[in-house]
């Protein structure tokens, strides 16, 4: 039976950085915490009369900015972050189109429900 010699690509004895070859895939990681994030989304239809203009965009950015949350708008393939006026703007949204509401984080829940109120109170315009 042949002896096992060592291979110089691959050492036998533990280098400087202080594990060897074989124990980098026997190793054990020091345990991490993954905490929950909350995901939630809505579909809202823009009911004030002049759609997503200046002034409705930046109440829904103000709005917005309170939550540490992800907070973004889509319509169809643009997606842009609730906290931007210029990106809000920037989707077009007139009346009568339906966007879609997406909230990440820990206050996502929050977040949804103060964006649809807006949206659904026509963001105090009317």
């Amino acid at each position: 039976m042949p002896r096992a010699t060592a291979d110089k690509r691959f050492p036998l004895e533990t280098p400087r950085w202080g594990f060897s070859f074989s124990d980098q895939f026997t190793r054990v990681l020091p345990a991490r915490i993954v905490y929950a994030v909350s995901v939630v989304e809505a579909t809202v239809e823009v009911k004030n009369r002049l759609g997503l203009h200046l002034r409705a965009a930046s109440t829904l950015a103000q709005a917005a900015g309170r939550f540490s949350s992800k907070i973004t708008i889509a319509r169809g393939k643009n997606q842009v972050s609730a906290k931007s006026v210029t990106g809000l703007m920037m989707l077009g949204a007139e009346k009568g189109v339906k966007v879609k509401i997406r909230a990440e984080g820990e206050d996502a829940r929050d977040a949804l429900k103060v964006v649809e109120t807006l949206f659904e109170e026509r963001f105090g315009e009317e």
